[in-house]
Formats: C-alpha cells, sequence, structure tokens
C-alpha cells in the first residue's frame, strides 16, 4: 500500500520551529514587562514611604532634609526611566504577540495544505483500490461465463 508523503514537510518543520521561537521570544518579553512592572510598584511605594521621614522624626536637620529630596529625587529620576522603559518593553510585547500570529497563520496554512493533500491521497487510494476490486470482480464474471 503506498504511503503518504508531504512534499512541504520541511518547510512545515520549519515553520513549527519559527512558531516555537515566537512563542519563547514573547514570554522573554513578557517577563521583562512584567519584572519593570514589579520595579516600578517597588519604586512608587519606596517614594511614598520615603518622603516625609525626617519631619516625623520630630528634629529638624538640614542635612537629612537634603539626603531625604536627594534620595527622593533620585528615586523619582528612576521611577521615570523605568516607565519610560516600560513603555518599550510594552511596544516590544506587542510586536512580538504579532510576530508569533504571523508565524501561527504561516504554520496554519501549511497544516490545512498538508491536509488538502491527505484528503486527495486517500481518494486516490480509494479510487486505485475500487479499480482493482472492480478489475478482480471483472475477472470472475469472465471466468463464470467462461465456464
Amino acid at each position: 500500500m503506498k504511503r503518504f508523503r508531504f512534499a512541504l514537510r520541511g518547510l512545515e518543520k520549519v515553520r513549527q520551529s519559527e512558531v516555537d521561537r515566537a512563542y519563547r521570544k514573547l514570554a522573554e518579553s513578557e517577563r521583562a514587562r512584567r519584572s519593570d512592572e514589579e520595579e516600578l510598584m517597588a519604586l512608587t511605594t519606596a517614594l511614598e514611604a520615603g518622603w516625609g521621614q525626617v519631619a516625623r522624626t520630630g528634629r529638624v536637620d538640614g542635612a537629612a532634609l537634603d539626603a531625604e529630596a536627594n534620595y527622593v529625587g533620585l528615586l523619582r529620576h528612576r521611577r521615570a526611566a523605568v516607565e519610560v522603559q516600560l513603555g518599550e518593553r510594552i511596544a516590544q510585547v506587542e510586536a512580538d504577540r504579532q510576530q508569533l500570529m504571523a508565524a501561527r497563520r504561516e504554520l496554519k496554512a501549511i497544516e490545512r495544505l498538508r491536509e488538502r493533500r491527505y484528503l486527495e491521497f486517500l481518494q486516490e487510494v480509494m479510487r486505485d483500490e475500487r479499480e482493482q476490486l472492480d478489475d478482480l470482480g471483472g475477472q470472475r464474471h469472465q471466468r463464470r461465463v467462461a465456464a
């Protein structure tokens, strides 16, 4: 019996590896985005907790106020940088998601083609079997008539 062979199997494997690679890249960019979000939340919490600590102690110290202002300024600067980086990460996640969708579409097209070719193969096999059965039936009929 004939075996089904898909001529584009190599291309299908390549497309599958592209989908796998796109999944990994999306997961990596999602992890980076989550990390930036966590850092942003931590910086926001530190800003809320850090401002006004010197005034709560009850004594006024100019050097401590300056140190606190510098600390809060650094936190704000870092938070602004992380916000920009988070925006870039979000854009990267979306780009990676689009790449994954495109790779999946290409793979799906190859899979549909393989399914169509397999159905054609099955029809061909069934046609060949029908022809063989018809030939056998015709040969039996000829033997019965000749006998």
